[in-house]
């Protein structure tokens, strides 16, 4: 299961950036050859309309720009599947830990991890001895 959320992430995050890319694309391209682009609309686009374009460059980079935002917010998504995917699965981990930093039972030895709660208990015994003698 988590490797098919990790597979569909990365392919959102390709995709994402594949639309950025584009839609940069899109917007130099609309300010580099801006006379064959309105030559193409106009005689294309525009033909049967009767109305004629005077400037494309507006166009192109508001096309651009929002070719751009949508891949920005699929590349976005595809992050944050990613990052709820490796939080779920490290949660049984921290999970354990911390239910036997929290228990009294002895701790035992999880994916190379000791846990060592014998200094605590003895600082916690420590911290009941010295206000059990300022009691008295």
């Amino acid at each position: 299961m988590y490797i098919f959320v990790r597979i569909n992430a990365i392919l959102a995050i390709i995709l994402g950036l594949v639309l950025i890319v584009l839609g940069i694309g899109i917007a130099a391209i609309g300010f580099g050859y801006h006379f064959q682009v309105l030559e193409l609309a106009n005689n294309y686009i525009m033909q049967g309309t009767g109305y004629i374009l005077i400037d494309t460059r507006l166009y192109t980079l508001g096309a651009g720009f929002l070719l751009s935002l949508i891949g920005l917010s699929i590349a976005s998504s595809g992050q944050l599947v990613l990052a709820y995917a490796d939080t779920a699965r490290n949660s049984g981990k921290l999970v354990n830990l911390l239910n036997q930093l929290v228990s009294e039972r002895k701790p035992t030895l999880i994916n190379n991890v000791n846990i060592n709660t014998d200094a605590a208990k003895k600082q916690s015994e420590a911290v009941v001895i010295t206000a059990e003698t300022k009691a008295d």
